[in-house]
């Protein structure tokens, strides 16, 4: 189970960090990240097994956001090992730190534009 947290982690350290910085230019980010966290936690199967959805036969309509969601694939290695979900852990670890670790990119950019002004903004 701690090896399947991992990419979790990371994403939510890396993002963290994006929003810290982010935080003094944006005033109101933490009602809009508030926000997209209700909206993500729904359209994460998290609550409900992603087979619910995809074995009803809905619209793709609704099908696409809940696919695409990238914290679907963090939380797929944890429900691997905790309800047993027919999937292959390997490749769910690898899709989950590929994302992490793009996070961590997308944080460095982040940290690297606005480091040397975020003290003017506080």
């Amino acid at each position: 189970l701690p090896l399947a947290i991992i990419p979790l982690l990371l994403f939510c350290f890396f993002w963290s960090i994006s929003i810290a910085f982010a935080a003094p230019y944006v005033r109101d980010i933490s009602h809009l990240i508030n926000i997209l966290f209700r909206v993500l936690f729904w359209l994460t199967p998290i609550i409900y097994p992603i087979q619910s959805i995809l074995n009803v036969g809905g619209s793709k309509l609704i099908q696409w956001p809940i696919l695409m969601n990238p914290f679907r694939f963090l939380i797929l290695p944890v429900q691997i090992v905790v309800y047993g979900v027919d999937y292959p852990l390997t490749k769910a670890l690898a899709i989950g730190i590929s994302i992490a670790l793009l996070s961590g990119v997308i944080s460095f950019l982040i940290y690297k534009k606005l480091a040397r002004r975020v003290i003017f903004f506080l």
